[in-house]
């Protein structure tokens, strides 16, 4: 009888946390602030753990501004008072916000990452820092601009990584770009 008691509370807890991420999911997804200037190929990919107790949620899609043309959309959302280093830091940081793409013909980077809005540099006495810094403290938009080489369908794997503050903790979202029957769109592995 007590195993059966405790598998009966294991299953409740596990459903409850189930319904707190799809619901957490469902909020972030309906606060996402892409432009409407451009047409979105699909609904934004979102990674997060619960939007209100996690300190960020990172929302990433392609969308297609021309032909073979190409933006891959980071919006970074902070919560409370969570902080980055900017990837336009001028010094170099292990932790710098970083957009990585797996070597590959068929996508090629036309532009640096563009920062929106843009940080700005500042002095931070901290121990740690002790010196200039481009720290994020707001919901930023990175913009990368991509040229589309092949019509061929294809997978690349990618990465999104930074060190969220004050948590000091290493983050890294892995997606992959995947083109195919003609379009591009992204996948996230949820259980990365």
């Amino acid at each position: 009888m007590y195993k059966f008691a405790l598998f009966i509370v294991c299953i409740a807890f596990t459903s409850c946390d189930t319904s707190v991420k799809n619901q957490s999911k469902k909020l972030a997804y309906n606060n996402a602030n892409f432009s409407t200037s451009t047409k979105l190929l699909k609904d934004p990919v979102t990674y997060f753990s619960t939007l209100n107790t996690a300190p960020y949620a990172v929302f990433i899609d392609i969308i297609e501004v021309g032909k073979n043309d190409f933006n891959l959309i980071i919006k970074m959302d902070l919560n409370t008072d969570s902080f980055y280093v900017s990837p336009n830091s001028v010094r170099d940081f292990s932790g710098k916000f970083k957009l990585h793409l797996n070597e590959n013909n068929q996508l090629e980077k036309t532009a640096a990452l563009i920062e929106k809005p843009l940080s700005t540099e500042i002095f931070d006495p901290q121990p740690f820092v002790d010196g200039k810094v481009n720290w994020v403290k707001g919901d930023t938009t990175y913009t990368q601009k991509l040229h589309l080489n092949s019509k061929e369908d294809f997978q690349i794997r990618g990465l999104v990584q930074f060190v969220i503050e004050p948590n000091c903790t290493l983050e890294k979202i892995p997606f992959t770009i995947v083109y195919a029957n003609t379009k591009m769109k992204i996948v996230i592995d949820d259980n990365c």
